[in-house]
């Protein structure tokens, strides 16, 4: 190789069918070639379990985007003001203070019924694989049980659980690295 040739850190795409279907070869190939690849724009991945700990581990990093970064990625609007509250992006004080909340509300009690509950829920979500029908594990199991633990935190009621993944399903929208034009 001359000098003139640049190597490129490899680009991680979890969209990929191949990824999709079995993303543990992808997995191995981006640890072997170094420590970081490259994700969606601007975006950079960390390869290695050590690294990703230590990284996490270290206070002088922030989960907060800088104020500027929201108002030129959102603008000065709802959008941004809805990413400036997630508790997951936010640093210390503001992230302590989000949690003591979210505890008055998450209290022993309601996550007791809640355990109480979810053996039947499981039973009953698992009743057509052991009728040997069709049987998903995600649409049928995993988006379920989530909407009925949503539901019971929320204080929602069960006949609204459709309406509660529908806005979840456009609420995760916001999250994404690759977004649809429709969307």
């Amino acid at each position: 190789m001359d000098a003139q040739t640049s190597i490129l850190v490899p680009r991680y795409n979890p969209l990929a069918p191949k990824v999709v279907e079995d993303p543990y070869p992808e997995y191995a190939r981006l640890r072997k070639a170094g420590p970081l690849c490259r994700g969606g724009p601007g975006q950079w991945a960390v390869t290695r379990y050590d690294d990703v700990a230590r990284l996490l581990a270290d206070r002088s990093l922030s989960s907060e985007y800088p104020p500027i970064y929201r108002t030129f990625s959102f603008g000065s609007g709802s959008t941004n003001s809805f990413y400036e509250r997630i508790l997951l992006y936010r640093d210390q004080p503001a992230h302590g203070r989000l949690r003591a909340l979210l505890r008055q509300t998450l209290t022993p009690s309601l996550l007791d019924s809640l355990n109480a509950q979810l053996p039947s829920v499981v039973d009953e979500l698992l009743q057509p694989a052991l009728d040997h029908r069709s049987f998903d594990v995600v649409s049928d199991f995993a988006i379920p049980l989530s909407l009925h633990v949503i539901c019971e935190l929320i204080g929602f009621p069960h006949s609204e659980a459709q309406e509660v993944r529908i806005r979840s399903l456009d609420l995760a929208k916001a999250f994404g690295t690759r977004i649809s034009d429709s969307d």
